[in-house]
C-alpha cells in the first residue's frame, strides 16, 4: 500500500467523502489542513501532500484536471474498513476469537442504575463514588482511594465495577466513627431536629442509601427508633450537651439552649 508522504510535487489525492479526507490528513504527520475544509468543495476536493513544505494544501478537482496533474484515489492509501454490529462482535468472541482484545469497549458492562461504584480519575483507581446517573460519571459525594469522604461535585473518567454492599457499609461506618458517632453520643435528628442518643453501632441500608443507628425507647415517639445519621451525602449534627448554661449559650446560641430545654422537658413529661 502506498504512503501519502511518498507523493511528489503536483501529485494529489481525490476523495469520495469527508471521512476519507480526514483519514488522509491524519496520514501526513506534517499536515496543517483542517478536516472542516472539506465543506468548501466537498467531493470536488483534492489534497496535495507535498505542497507547502510537505504540510499539504487543498484545492478543487478541476484545477488538477486542467493542469494534467496525477490524481490518486484515497483508497490507494487507506486500509479497507468493515462494519460489524455489537451482537456480531459478541458472537464472534464466543467462538474463541481475539476480538475482545481488539474491541474491549464492546464488552464493558453498561451501568445505568443509581448506586455506589468504583471509578478512575486521572489514571488513579478505586474512587468509591455514588452516581445518581452512572452514564454522566458525575458524583456529588465520594470516597478517595484512601477512603477519605468528600462532598464535592466531581466528574470521573471510567467505572471499574459496582461497589459491594459490605464495602460501602464499611466505608460509611468508618467515616461515621471518624466523625464521632459512637454509642452514648447525642445528635440532631435529620428529619425533625429532635435530639436523640445513639445506643448501637451504625448500619447501612442499601435500598435508601442511608446509615442508621438505634435510639432509646423513650426517643421513639419524638424521633424514631432507627434514626438516620447519613443521607444523600449529608451527615447528622453531633450535639454535645454541657451542663453549664453559659457554656451552652456561648457554644450553641440561645436557640439551641431552648431546644435542649424543650427536649429535656418533653423527655421528662413521658
Amino acid at each position: 500500500m502506498r504512503k501519502v508522504t511518498d507523493l511528489k510535487e503536483n501529485e494529489c489525492i481525490s476523495f469520495k467523502n469527508k471521512e476519507e479526507f480526514k483519514a488522509i490528513l491524519e496520514l501526513n504527520p506534517k499536515n496543517t489542513c483542517e478536516p472542516s475544509w472539506w465543506r468548501t468543495w466537498e467531493k470536488e476536493t483534492i489534497y496535495f501532500p507535498y505542497h507547502q513544505n510537505q504540510t499539504g494544501t487543498f484545492d478543487r478537482l478541476s484545477y488538477a484536471e486542467r493542469n494534467n496533474y496525477p490524481i490518486h484515489t484515497a483508497s490507494d492509501f487507506l486500509q479497507p474498513t468493515y462494519q460489524l454490529t455489537k451482537s456480531q462482535i459478541i458472537e464472534i468472541a464466543e467462538n474463541g476469537s481475539l476480538v475482545k482484545e481488539l474491541f474491549p469497549d464492546v464488552f464493558e458492562e453498561e451501568y445505568t442504575e443509581s448506586g455506589w461504584y468504583y471509578a478512575t480519575c486521572h489514571g488513579i483507581e478505586d474512587f468509591l463514588c455514588h452516581f445518581e446517573n452512572p452514564k454522566t460519571l458525575t458524583a456529588k459525594y465520594w470516597f478517595s482511594p484512601h477512603l477519605e469522604f468528600v462532598s464535592l461535585n466531581a466528574i470521573f473518567h471510567k467505572i471499574q465495577r459496582k461497589g459491594k454492599t459490605e464495602e460501602v457499609e464499611t466505608a460509611l461506618v468508618n467515616e461515621a466513627k471518624r466523625r464521632g458517632f459512637e454509642v452514648g453520643i447525642k445528635f440532631e435528628n435529620m428529619n425533625n431536629k429532635f435530639i436523640q442518643t445513639i445506643i448501637s453501632k451504625p448500619y447501612f441500608s442499601e435500598i435508601s442509601n442511608t446509615l442508621h443507628v438505634k435510639s432509646p425507647k423513650e426517643d421513639w415517639d419524638k424521633g424514631n427508633s432507627n434514626p438516620c445519621i447519613f443521607e444523600n451525602g449529608n451527615w447528622a449534627t453531633i450535639i454535645q450537651t454541657p451542663n453549664d448554661v453559659i457554656k451552652v449559650i456561648e457554644t450553641y446560641g440561645t436557640d439551641k439552649l431552648i431546644t435542649f430545654i424543650e427536649a429535656y422537658d418533653n423527655r421528662n413529661s413521658k
